[in-house]
């Protein structure tokens, strides 16, 4: 489910080793220079934030234009889900989710006082059950704030397609229009 049970491989460690041996040489003989260790940016540090928003502008991604203002770096996925929902979600707002289930994601909906809501997959291709989203997301009704969704799946390890992305984005436009309110689709891509 997303926990590692293993430690991490030595070439890995020794290129964070090797980091730390580069940062502190680029001062004199046995110092570490004055930024090398410093408190980053509270968004994280300027050029990763650079080097993602350039990696969602290619067409890989989908052409997104993105700035490196609109790019936050979080320890992990856990740390951004846990501030997005904290951002968007007010005590009794409705969140869908889709089962199998990462089960992290309920439980940081519930700790920011949200109410969960389930659209199911498909039991053998593992798809979202369109029919079975439109019922949860009715449930919300004006409540539903956000769509959680984890491409590929956790635990299932599903990739949701570009035309069921599309399918997720109609609806979830039509239940804007209908409610007059702002739903978020909020998509954890963690193995992107």
């Amino acid at each position: 489910l997303g926990s590692p049970s293993f430690k991490p491989p030595a070439s890995f460690l020794k290129a964070l080793s090797s980091s730390v041996d580069v940062a502190c040489n680029q001062g004199s003989e046995n110092e570490c220079t004055k930024n090398s260790f410093m408190y980053t940016h509270p968004a994280g540090a300027m050029r990763l934030r650079d080097l993602i928003a350039s990696e969602v502008v290619s067409p890989r991604q989908g052409g997104v234009q993105v700035s490196a203002n609109n790019v936050v770096i979080t320890p992990g996925a856990q740390s951004a889900l846990v501030c997005t929902l904290h951002t968007i979600l007010s005590p009794k707002d409705a969140v869908v989710l889709t089962r199998p289930i990462y089960p992290y994601f309920k439980t940081n909906v519930e700790m920011w006082g949200g109410v969960c809501h389930f659209a199911d997959c498909d039991a053998h291709t593992l798809d979202i059950d369109m029919d079975s989203l439109q019922k949860a997301m009715k449930r919300g009704g004006k409540r539903l704030k956000a769509l959680m969704l984890c491409s590929p799946g956790n635990p299932s390890g599903k990739v949701i397609e570009k035309s069921q992305l599309q399918g997720i984005t109609r609806l979830a436009n039509a239940h804007c229009k209908k409610y007059k309110t702002k739903v978020w689709i909020v998509m954890d891509h963690t193995y992107w």
